[in-house]
């Protein structure tokens, strides 16, 4: 049998699935936009750069 996982596990691996869904939201609402607003190469790759660093969808269990 498995063992019961604890509640400090639960909420980080929640976190960690958290992160993971609005990084994907993120990158979708992104790529959405340069198609949307036809942007050059360089200004999707600008716009990249400044939406999608990991970090900044970070979840930190509370």
């Amino acid at each position: 049998m498995w063992a019961a996982a604890s509640n400090e596990t639960r909420i980080r691996d929640g976190a960690n699935f958290l992160a993971c869904v609005w990084e994907d939201v993120a990158r979708r609402i992104v790529e959405l936009s340069i198609r949307i607003y036809e942007l050059t190469p360089e200004q999707a790759e600008a716009l990249r750069i400044a939406y999608l660093r990991r970090i900044t969808y970070m979840v930190e269990p509370m």
